[in-house]
């Protein structure tokens, strides 16, 4: 049956169980059935945010409440859950929300085993069907994404009649796959949802929700929760508080019939609500929800409503920061290529409240007060949509949001007859008409604008210097621009912070050495973060360590990276919680290694979080880098990862990158990155003694993840599989890649030369030990051993070598070992003579047959050699023994 496997909530099983009876048909009806399923799924998921923003944003809560009564489609309930999930709302969402959070918004890549893939298919399949091309369906990168696309099949199959019957017949199937891509491994589904109220005599009534038939709790079960009024009740899993899902969903006593949200508000007060098991729609009463939701408040960086003159310039620019701590070397930066005619585009990049804004209007009121002045006009477009306040982070009301809301600020600023995208790309390609000085554009808060690359793309196309366009971003994503990175103050910066903001609140007296050394180092001269821990200081009235501090100020945390970090892509996002949760500073190689089991592509995902500021790096003495996630950083996935599917997975990984050691503090006590990987082999050796099967495959399997990034890791492979029972194929093979990637390391051609004299393979026995003396042809000892088998092996296979050939064998090694000849005793130049003679070259036979015996005139090879050359010319009548 379609959703009989699921356990559903009673509110959504009753609306299943239409489908699982009927069955699934190719019918406009079971079309219909299973939409109903989809409606109340993504209704239940917005009604379990409303109670969710209750106390921690109690404003929005409201406009979460107001918004889904007044909703008359489903539109409107994707719009919401989208925003409640997005940053800067979903910061206010308690912890326990946190393994829906991730659920609703991670990205997937095409290859994770999970229930996306085959439900985006089968979504696409059904847009398909509808007569969407490829083009127009939206990416599915997310169940959230999955969630827009069932709102779109369900706008375009609402009229009746929309469709032939022929649809249903494609569709119908591929329609409950994709429905229940929302349903399973929903989080939400599988908490507790429960009815409470009270009896006569005040006793907790509590019923189960579960299943198509629910239960009563037993009175001590019930007995444990406190319900403020009647109704239903949602208590997330692992917590202990409840939350009141009441108006949004209305059920009779018995928990037979549960009411939804529809649309319809009146001016009374009064709504429609659809009982989805039956179809029947009735009237409540929700007149707390008649008022319109106030406005946002505006950000103190809003820019002005109106353009006057600002010192030379005309502007819109906000007040000047205060206080405001210099940063000479950005200051000087900024100005330096705002003058220049080469970048049209400047970005500062970093972490939200590190100082980015500030750091922009210091800098643009500089240029307005220059004589004379560097441009006309600076104007200040704020797309800020969340405060960090010294009490929080608070949302707060952007001036623009996207490229037509810019034309129009602007057009409405300067009076321009034209709101069109046209007449301001005509503003950005063309200098003051009277002055010809240039204009500057200040985008604060870039990364929270609509389709922000094609915004971008549109001021790179059209803007010709002198106008200059100036962006404070969370993110480096584009290219084209000159990129500034703004991170944590120095030290310096940071003590003049300090103390003027403890000055500001009456607690100098608080900050010793010692106190601003803890707060610089914990915060890692983040500004935001510095002036948090003081007000929090300012409020014990005594010294708190920021580790106490900051673990119970998740709000901040959140606003520093919440929005970065649902930004990533799947394998990015692994990467980080995995940075974070190791605690170390790991070497790229190592990355590659560890994720590598994983399918992951590492570089992309290192590129990509440090785009977003997630993660650090520093250079290694061999110029390699090594990558971290910041203190703070870990503070934020610490509490990710609590609710993270990956969560064992990372845990496990982490363990793994501890193997390749801890990097130190400073650049100076850093372990080069092959140092780093050889104490990982050593390790994965050292394991592998007295384990068991499944281990040793596990090692091996890491060892040979190990060689395809690292080359010497080959030979150390086949001396694990020689080790460990490795078939000879698996040994043969990891050797043949160790002499293929390592061609100039002799010990690799003899590692194999002598595996090739186990297995009796006397052939490549000889081509490995000729390769190594080509490898290390200056090492007098190899040589020479290498001649002496070289002279048997010949000497064994003469009937199979003729004369003329056996130059393809001798050449190499002779020829080396004539090189040497200054450095051979007596017994090596009886070997080069007797090489000589397998050629048939009796002249350097007997020159170097003659220099041994001057060396050793009684040495017994050379004597021989000698008495070959000297009684017989034709040196294939006698044999000489070369057992030497």
């Amino acid at each position: 049956m379609p959703f009989q496997d699921l356990n559903l909530p009673t509110p959504l099983a009753l609306v299943a169980n239409r489908v699982s009876v009927t069955g699934i048909h190719p019918t406009a009806d079971s079309f219909l059935a299973v939409s109903y399923v989809a409606e109340a799924g993504v209704k239940l998921l917005g009604i379990s945010l409303y109670p969710a923003f209750v106390r921690s944003a109690p404003e929005f809560a409201y406009k979460i409440g107001h918004a889904l009564l007044h909703a008359d489609g489903l539109g409107m309930w994707d719009t919401i859950l989208r925003e409640a999930t997005t940053q800067p709302r979903a910061g206010f969402l308690p912890p326990e929300f946190g393994p829906l959070l991730v659920w609703l918004t991670r990205k997937r890549g095409r290859s994770e085993e999970d229930n996306l893939a085959p439900a985006s298919e089968a979504a696409r399949g059904v847009l398909s069907a509808l007569g969407l091309d490829e083009d127009e369906i939206p990416p599915i990168l997310s169940i959230r994404d999955l969630i827009s696309v069932l709102v779109l099949i369900r706008n375009k199959t609402k009229a009746h009649g929309a469709v032939g019957t022929d649809f249903y017949a494609i569709a119908n199937e591929s329609y409950v796959r994709a429905v229940r891509g929302v349903l399973v491994g929903n989080p939400l589904l599988a908490w507790a949802w429960i009815h409470l109220s009270r009896r006569d005599n005040m006793n907790v009534r509590a019923i189960r929700l579960l299943g198509t038939a629910p239960h009563h709790l037993r009175q001590a079960e019930a007995n444990a929760y406190h319900p403020e009024a009647p109704g239903v009740y949602l208590s997330p899993e692992f917590s202990s508080r409840i939350y009141p899902c009441m108006p949004l969903i209305e059920a009779n006593r018995d928990c037979t019939r549960f009411l939804l949200p529809n649309g319809g508000y009146s001016d009374s007060g009064s709504a429609e609500f659809l009982d989805y098991a039956t179809g029947t729609a009735s009237r409540v009463d929700v007149e707390a929800f008649l008022r319109p939701p106030a406005p946002l408040p505006r950000s103190v960086t809003h820019g002005l409503e109106s353009v006057g003159v600002q010192s030379n310039v005309f502007g819109n620019l906000p007040q000047p920061p205060s206080p405001y701590v210099q940063r000479l070397r950005l200051q000087a930066e900024i100005a330096t290529r705002l003058h220049d005619r080469n970048h049209s585009i400047v970005t500062l990049h970093g972490r939200g409240g590190v100082g980015k804004t500030r750091l922009a209007l210091w800098c643009a009121h500089t240029l307005a007060a220059a004589e004379p002045a560097s441009f006309e006009s600076i104007v200040w477009f704020s797309a800020r949509d969340l405060e960090l306040r010294p009490s929080g982070p608070r949302p707060v009301q952007p001036a623009v949001s996207d490229l037509p809301g810019i034309a129009k600020l602007y057009a409405r600023l300067f009076n321009e007859p034209s709101e069109d995208l046209d007449g301001f790309a005509r503003v950005l390609e063309q200098p003051d008409p009277i002055t010809s000085r240039g204009r500057l554009f200040i985008f604060d808060n870039f990364e929270t604008m609509a389709d922000m690359g094609s915004l971008h793309e549109f001021l790179d196309t059209h803007t010709i210097l002198p106008n200059k366009v100036l962006l404070t971003s969370r993110e480096r994503a584009f290219r084209g621009d000159y990129p500034i990175e703004v991170a944590g103050l120095d030290r310096a910066e940071a003590d003049e912070l300090l103390h003027t903001i403890a000055r500001d609140l009456d607690i100098e007296g608080l900050l010793t050495p010692e106190t601003i050394e803890s707060i610089y180092t914990d915060a890692e001269g983040h500004a935001y973060v510095m002036r948090i821990l003081l007000g929090e200081m300012a409020k014990d009235g005594h010294y708190t360590s920021p580790k106490m501090i900051l673990p119970r100020r998740a709000d901040v945390v959140n606003a520093v990276f919440e929005r970065s970090f649902n930004k990533l892509s799947a394998e990015a996002r692994y990467l980080f919680l995995l940075l974070s949760a190791s605690k170390l500073k790991m070497s790229e190689l190592a990355l590659i290694i560890v994720l590598g089991k994983r399918g992951a592509d590492v570089r992309s995902a290192v590129e990509e979080c440090l785009r977003l500021a997630l993660i650090s790096h520093e250079p290694l003495p061999d110029g390699k880098r090594a990558y971290a996630a910041p203190q703070l950083a870990r503070l934020f996935a610490r509490r990710k990862l609590e609710g993270d599917p990956d969560r064992l997975l990372v845990q496990e990984d982490a363990a793994l990158l501890a193997r390749f050691g801890a990097l130190g503090a400073s650049a100076t006590t850093h372990l080069p990155q092959e140092d780093q990987v050889r104490r990982f082999v050593a390790w994965c050796h050292a394991d592998a003694s007295g384990a068991s099967p499944d281990r040793l495959r596990y090692l091996e399997s890491l060892l040979a993840l190990t060689a395809e990034v690292w080359p010497r890791a080959w030979p150390e492979l086949a001396r694990f599989r020689r080790r460990h029972g490795g078939s000879a194929d698996e040994i043969s093979y990891a050797l043949r890649r160790a002499v293929e990637e390592l061609p100039f390391d002799k010990d690799v051609w003899l590692a194999r030369a002598d595996y090739a004299q186990q297995v009796g393979d006397e052939q490549t026995r000889m081509s490995c030990l000729i390769s190594a003396v080509d490898a290390d042809p200056r090492n007098v000892e190899l040589v020479r051993d290498v001649a002496l088998e070289l002279c048997r092996y010949v000497d064994r296979h003469k009937a199979e070598i003729p004369r003329a050939r056996r130059g393809v064998y001798v050449a190499s090694v002779r020829s080396h070992m004539e090189r040497l000849a200054d450095s051979l005793d007596a017994n090596g130049l009886s070997r080069l003579a007797w090489l000589f003679l397998l050629e048939n070259d009796q002249t350097n036979a007997l020159k170097y047959a003659m220099a041994g015996h001057q060396h050793d005139d009684k040495n017994p090879h050379c004597l021989n050699i000698l008495e070959k050359l000297g009684a017989d010319s034709g040196v294939g009548k006698r044999q000489e023994d070369t057992r030497q």
